[in-house]
């Protein structure tokens, strides 16, 4: 599949092999400022590749491509294994630094509300860190609404925090 342009200079297109270093560097990222997530510490590249190239074609990983690097992911995860939760994925996205705050992660949202009919998604969830304002915003901007709150499940900086689950039914 050929590159999207989602915003001006900035395209999508599925994520390789070739992209597997990126991906888990703008992850890291997140985890080591301490912008979302759980981890501990940051993921060896090669505990993340059999995630990226082994995946349910329905549940893809894209990635945006400013100036020839990549500068954002998303993925869509199978919610659970259970084949009653089939059409139910869950949302990832990430930015590197200079890509945050720009409409990037957006776009990749809006790309993943308008693909998954065709990937039998009926149903998308995330569970973002309470902390994580700029990702619920974004969230709350593309329509997600709050469907849950698991109070104080993460240690966040040494403190307990909530993970707010969003979720957006789409049209079938």
């Amino acid at each position: 599949m050929s590159p999207d342009e989602i915003r001006p200079g900035v395209y999508v297109r599925s994520a390789s092999a070739d992209d597997l270093r990126a991906v888990v560097d703008i992850y890291n990222d997140a985890v080591t400022t301490r912008h979302s997530g759980a981890e501990a510490r940051p993921v060896p590249v090669e505990a993340r590749r059999s995630w990226l190239m082994h995946r349910d074609p329905r549940r893809p990983v894209w990635v945006a491509e400013e100036n020839g690097a990549v500068v954002a992911w998303i993925s869509l995860d199978a919610f659970r294994p259970n084949p009653g939760y089939g059409r139910t994925a869950e949302v990832n996205v990430y930015a590197a630094p200079p890509a945050r705050g720009r409409g990037i992660g957006e776009a990749l949202v809006r790309r993943a509300l308008a693909r998954s009919p065709g990937l039998e998604i009926d149903v998308l969830l995330a569970f973002i860190l309470g902390v994580n304002r700029p990702t619920l915003a974004l969230f709350a901007k593309v329509g997600f609404a709050t469907w849950g709150v698991l109070p104080d499940v993460v240690v966040h900086d040494g403190n307990p925090a909530p993970v707010v689950i969003v979720g957006r039914r789409l049209q079938r």
